[in-house]
């Protein structure tokens, strides 16, 4: 049986696909599978690409990337899942020290580690320390949930348990935060802080994507399963879901024009957006007080009312661009 299944959902960016399954190929860890699963790509033959049998090509009609990484698990056949976007990379030791450090703790059904940012030509931009992030992490993961998925490698039982990505959830829904919250409700998470992944910073980067942080907290809202038997929980991640869309319709009250690609942004943004132009910022005002009145004891909607008061007071002394906060 394969040890691991490095699932990679592809679509049109064919010399990037080749960069990620060449840093797969690369790793000191050998016993793996690729599955690469084109999501209506079919224009670009690459079966006849990479001469290796541990690489297998599947076809799907284009229906998202989460649909694509559902395939690639059921297709699997290895004991771990990894996942890797196509823009992403894998440094040489990733695999090897993940699957060690699992077998060391098999209390954990998922491990991620800590990643560096590189821009489109792959020059590293920066390291972050995802991977600090371990343990018991729920409820906490609800709120603040920095775990990349080309990082991730999962016990392929997980699947079973939670049952894979929420086909009804599109890529910028939080469909991974939600998968990855269901496997924290059950186990720990294993993080590893060791800069194993290559993240591709670009404009079509879905991390970027605006609207985002608001709309994985609408999803996590109305997720019943993760917040079922704890109002207060509840309550907490509507107040700060109403603080995503504050912070929202504040960017898009200084300069709409940063959320101009239209195809390129949720389309939470249009609904805030239209709400703006009518009110201007009143509505960061109302966004705020619902905040406030979901959860009154939680301190979050405090804080952003003193650090935008703190703005308003830095504009006053000094209207440079410099001393407006940054988004």
């Amino acid at each position: 049986m394969t040890t691991v299944s490095v699932v990679i959902p592809f679509r049109g960016r064919p010399e990037w696909l080749v960069e990620a399954v060449e840093s797969v190929l690369a790793q000191t860890y050998q016993d793996f599978e690729i599955i690469i699963v084109d999501d209506g790509s079919d224009s670009w033959r690459h079966d006849d690409v990479f001469d290796d049998e541990r690489v297998r090509c599947l076809h799907q009609e284009h229906s998202g990337a989460t649909v694509a990484r559902n395939h690639g698990i059921h297709e699997a056949r290895g004991r771990y899942i990894a996942f890797l976007d196509d823009d992403d990379l894998f440094l040489p030791p990733k695999l090897e020290v993940q699957v060690e450090a699992m077998e060391r703790q098999p209390d954990a059904l998922l491990s991620h580690t800590s990643c560096l940012r590189i821009d489109p030509s792959g020059a590293t931009i920066g390291h972050v320390k995802t991977g600090q992030f371990s343990g018991d992490v729920f409820p906490r993961i609800l709120f603040n949930c920095p775990i990349t998925t080309s990082s991730v490698v999962m016990r392929s039982a997980a699947f079973d348990l939670v049952g894979g990505f929420d086909p009804s959830l599109k890529v910028g829904d939080g469909e991974d935060v939600v998968f990855w919250a269901e496997i924290a409700k059950r186990s720990p998470i294993l993080g590893i802080d060791e800069p194993l992944t290559k993240v591709r910073v670009h404009h079509d980067s879905t991390a970027f994507l605006p609207g985002a942080d608001a709309a994985t907290r609408w999803t996590i809202v109305h997720r019943t399963s993760l917040l079922s038997g704890s109002w207060l929980l509840r309550r907490q991640v509507v107040a700060a879901m109403n603080l995503d869309l504050a912070v929202l319709a504040w960017r898009l009250s200084r300069d709409a024009t940063a959320h101009a690609r239209p195809e390129r942004r949720h389309p939470i943004v249009a609904d805030v957006q239209r709400l703006v132009d009518r009110r201007g910022r009143l509505q960061i005002a109302v966004y705020t007080w619902r905040a406030v009145a979901a959860c009154p004891f939680h301190p979050g909607p405090y804080l952003a009312l003193l650090k935008g008061l703190g703005r308003k007071l830095l504009n006053r002394v000094d209207p440079t661009p410099s001393s407006v906060g940054s988004s």
